[in-house]
C-alpha cells in the first residue's frame, strides 16, 4: 500500500522557506517606501525652486507690484524652505504664505559647490537663491564666498532612516535637476 502525503519534516522545511522569503519581501517593501518618500521630497524641492524661477521670469506680481525678484530661502534647520518676493528701490521684501517643509526623516545634509564641500549646515546663515525678474537668472546669496562664486549648487537630501540620498542640482543657467 502506498502512502500519499508529506512528512512533518517536509512541511516544516516548506514553511521555513516561505517565512524567509516573506521576511526578505517585507524588508524590501519598507526600503522601497522610504526611497519613494526621498524621491518625492527631492521632486518637491525641485518644484519649489522652479516656482520661484517661473514667478520671476514671467513677472508674477508681488503684492500687486510687478518686476519682482523671487527667492528661495533654505533655512539652516535642514528641513524648511521659504519663498520671498522683493520689489522696488530700495527693495521691499514680502514673504508669501507658501513654504516647504521636508517630510519626517528627510533632511538637507549638504550643499556643495564646485569650489567648496559640505559647508551646510555649518555655514553662518541661510542660503538664498535669488531669481532675477524677466531673465530668471539665479544668484546664490550666502556668507560663503565659495558658493557665491560657483556655477552650480548641489543640495543633497538624505533619508535618516536608510542613509540613501538624492541630489538637487541648481545651475546658474537656470536648470534645476534631480539625480
Amino acid at each position: 500500500m502506498k502512502n500519499f502525503g508529506y512528512t512533518l519534516i517536509e512541511l516544516m522545511v516548506g514553511v521555513s522557506i516561505l517565512a524567509i522569503f516573506s521576511v526578505v519581501a517585507l524588508l524590501q517593501f519598507r526600503t522601497f517606501g522610504e526611497d519613494k518618500i526621498l524621491t518625492s521630497a527631492a521632486n518637491d524641492v525641485q518644484s519649489f525652486i522652479r516656482t520661484a524661477q517661473t514667478n520671476a521670469s514671467t513677472g508674477v506680481l508681488c503684492t500687486g507690484n510687478g518686476g519682482a525678484s523671487w527667492s528661495v530661502v533654505i533655512n539652516t534647520n535642514q528641513i524648511n524652505m521659504d519663498h520671498l518676493c522683493s520689489y522696488g528701490d530700495p527693495p521691499v521684501t514680502f514673504t508669501p504664505p507658501n513654504n516647504l517643509k521636508l517630510p519626517p526623516n528627510i533632511i538637507i545634509n549638504s550643499m556643495v559647490s564646485p569650489f567648496c564641500q559640505s559647508v551646510y549646515p555649518q555655514m553662518g546663515g541661510a542660503l538664498t537663491l535669488i531669481y532675477a525678474p524677466i531673465t530668471g537668472g539665479v544668484t546664490f546669496e550666502t556668507q560663503e564666498q565659495c558658493i557665491k562664486d560657483g556655477v552650480n549648487l548641489t543640495i543633497t537630501l538624505v533619508n535618516t532612516k536608510t542613509s540613501t540620498s538624492k541630489d538637487v542640482i541648481i545651475d546658474k543657467g537656470g536648470a534645476v535637476d534631480v539625480k
